[in-house]
């Protein structure tokens, strides 16, 4: 289906460009942008879908900015839309996953290599200090990529075994 919704709203650009007010031409292409964006999601077995990859997202981003363009003064329709793109801008957010070891990892790791570079400061010793505050910033940074993850991917990783449909 997802491939038939390509098709069509390729014809459908097409059209539009020589009638960009035909209300009917512009109504069907928001209509088909939704539902190729439905397609093209994942969906889990309690039939709810869910954003599993990067392209849906940018495809469900997309289509919710084009349903909108379209001002087709549909409510369902651009409702629908509005959700898609509270969808996206929701799992763009930024998280800690595990939060509590992160959070304590990133405590100790700033803690200590604080305290390293401070005793190091006081016993005169530049190489150590530098060699801590260097050492303890790998750590954090190592932290920081490993349990950095935007909610999109945390949600679909927790439901990927209740994943029934695959989407693009």
């Amino acid at each position: 289906m997802y491939e038939e919704y390509s098709q069509r709203l390729t014809e459908l650009e097409r059209l539009l460009a020589n009638s960009p007010a035909d209300y009917t031409l512009r109504h069907e292409m928001a209509t088909v942008l939704y539902r190729r964006a439905s397609e093209a999601r994942s969906v889990t077995r309690d039939h709810g879908p869910i954003l599993t990859t990067s392209r849906q997202r940018e495809l469900c981003r997309e289509a919710g900015r084009r349903i909108l363009d379209l001002q087709v003064n549909d409510p369902e329709l651009e409702t629908s839309a509005r959700e898609l793109l509270a969808t996206v801008e929701n799992g763009d957010r930024w998280v800690w996953q595990p939060a509590g070891p992160a959070a304590l990892s990133v405590a100790a790791f700033f803690l200590g290599g604080l305290g390293l570079v401070l005793l190091s400061m006081a016993s005169g010793s530049i190489p150590l200090a530098v060699a801590s505050a260097l050492l303890s910033s790998a750590l954090l940074a190592v932290v920081i990529l490993r349990c950095r993850r935007q909610q999109w991917r945390v949600e679909a990783d927790q439901k990927y075994p209740l994943i029934q449909h695959h989407g693009i």
